[in-house]
């Protein structure tokens, strides 16, 4: 009896065994694979924000080698690396284009700012590179030699070094992935794929290198070749798959490598590959949130200029040549970003000089708020050399040492957004201004005619007085205004006058900060500046 149970017992152990091997065995050897009828399509926006990698495809990562190992080879005798064995993971990361990191071990379901428009991609760091693999079954019902192949790259970083073997290389298999065939003429380059965000179109008639027969697979792998693993500008994604076993009726080719150079804020210069037998082409443009195109027919070249752009927004465009027979489909759109708008500095105006003297003058001038500080440079009209004065916070600057009766010129510079460890934008040169010093005999002639105002500095909430002898005696009345450097005024006064003699005193406002400001005095066609300083 006991004899009995220990044959039975071992029985099941061994059919248990069986079992487990058999299972290993098919999860080791059964590959995802889709049936192909004579055309695959996949834009993998139906995946949505899910983590699971679409029918057909698998990942393959942590693969050994070095970063250049897939330039022209392929795994064979199927295995997952070119070196050493990978490891296959089929989860994917969810990430969008403002996502930083890095994976060897998985890929990623990406999207730019349009999260419905997503791409199956990698980003590999320390190995040597990842694979997206993609099987079909020939279930067309004869054998295939030929298969019309088209999909984008698209680029989700912009590159911090140039790329030697900027994306995905491509490899097909035809004998379950004993060998592979490297499709050279597909291989990225840096006129193709730019290292800038944005996509990349390709496209091939693809001669197999040996008939694949009804029910037989076909393998391709597209190969992230991580060729500069210190950066994270390998974020990159496959999408638009387009896969036919027939040519187009046409013998016009569809246009290829699409790309947008010389982006600016509000200009492109679009180039596409020219097509042999094309007598001309076709280009249709949007921005990329638009739903509909501005067409552009009968090309000659294989060049446009777009102008007339919105800054900072990013725009599709495709082409389609033009043959004697017809036409070809429209590219795969190709996306670009145009610049943002360069920062301004404004221009320094209305210079002026008042309260000349023999050795000095108080020169002044107009900025805008934006405006970190002036520089200001001044010379005798006869010297050869200018001095320099920078980091003026106000619009005013009492120049003193001057030389009495000498004709001088000067200049001013606004400075923006300086702060430490950035020389900030520095404005265009103001236009020069011109003046010229008294002689020391005029000065002490006229010196009972300039504006008096005392005391000064002043407190606010105090009172000033202000005279001005020999003023035009028809004026009835002046106006005086206090402005603060910015150009803003505080308060104004009307102030009679009579036999060309003004005489007042004014009330200072209360809430008057500290600082230096400006009395301007009109009358009739005279007019005067004097500095006020408040402390």
């Amino acid at each position: 009896m006991r004899n009995n149970l220990c044959r039975i017992y071992n029985a099941q152990i061994i059919i248990l065994s069986l079992f487990l091997f058999l299972a290993v065995s098919f999860s080791l050897n059964s590959q995802a694979q889709i049936s192909f009828t004579g055309t695959y399509s996949q834009n993998f926006d139906g995946i949505g924000s899910r983590t699971t990698i679409p029918s057909g495809w698998s990942h393959i990562g942590r693969l050994g080698g070095t970063p250049t190992s897939w330039t022209t080879s392929i795994p064979t005798s199927g295995t997952v690396s070119a070196a050493t064995p990978g490891a296959v993971n089929n989860k994917l990361i969810v990430a969008t284009n403002i996502f930083s990191g890095s994976s060897n071990t998985q890929a990623y379901n990406y999207a730019d700012a349009n999260t419905s428009n997503r791409s199956l991609g990698t980003s590999p760091t320390s190995g040597a590179g990842n694979i997206l693999q993609l099987i079909l079954t020939n279930n067309t019902g004869s054998s295939l030699s030929n298969l019309q192949l088209s999909y984008d790259i698209r680029r989700f970083a912009n590159a911090t070094s140039a790329e030697s073997i900027p994306g995905y290389q491509l490899f097909v298999s035809v004998n379950g992935g004993s060998s592979w065939t490297s499709v050279a003429a597909l291989n990225p380059t840096a006129s193709t794929l730019p290292n800038t965000v944005g996509s990349s179109s390709f496209s091939l008639n693809l001669p197999l290198s040996a008939p694949v027969a009804a029910g037989g697979q076909i393998r391709f792998r597209w190969v992230d070749d991580n060729s500069a693993n210190s950066t994270l500008d390998q974020r990159i994604g496959l999408d638009n798959i387009q896969i036919s076993s027939t040519q187009t009726p046409t013998t016009c080719a569809v246009p290829s490598s699409l790309i947008a150079s010389g982006v600016s804020t509000n200009t492109a210069t679009l180039t596409w590959q020219t097509v042999a037998g094309a007598t001309s082409y076709n280009l249709r443009w949007k921005l990329s949130s638009a739903s509909s195109y501005t067409n552009v027919n009968g090309l000659t070249s294989a060049i446009y200029n777009l102008t007339g752009l919105q800054e900072a927004t990013a725009y599709d465009f495709q082409v389609q040549s033009v043959c004697g027979s017809g036409t070809s489909n429209f590219a795969p759109a190709s996306t670009f970003l145009t610049a943002s708008p360069t920062p301004t500095c404004t221009k320094a105006t209305n210079l002026n000089t008042t309260n000349i003297t023999p050795t000095s003058a108080l020169l002044s001038w107009t900025g805008g708020l934006d405006i970190t500080y002036f520089t200001i440079k001044w010379k005798p009209v006869s010297a050869a050399n200018f001095n320099y004065q920078s980091n003026i916070p106000y619009q005013t600057f009492q120049l003193n040492g001057l030389t009495p009766s000498t004709n001088y010129i000067f200049y001013v510079q606004s400075v923006c957004g300086a702060v430490e460890g950035s020389a900030g934008i520095f404005a265009d040169l103001s236009a020069p201004y011109y003046f010229t010093t008294v002689n020391t005999i005029s000065a002490r002639r006229t010196s009972h005619q300039q504006i008096g105002v005392w005391p000064n500095p002043a407190k606010a909430n105090h009172h000033v007085e202000l005279r001005y002898n020999q003023m035009d005696k028809a004026t009835a009345a002046a106006s005086v205004e206090l402005f603060d450097l910015f150009g803003k005024r505080i308060s104004a006064y009307t102030i009679p006058m009579g036999d060309g003699i003004l005489n007042a005193r004014l009330n200072l406002p209360n809430a008057l900060a500290n600082g230096i400001y400006l009395l301007k005095v009109t009358a009739g066609k005279q007019q005067f500046t004097e500095r006020l300083i408040i402390q």
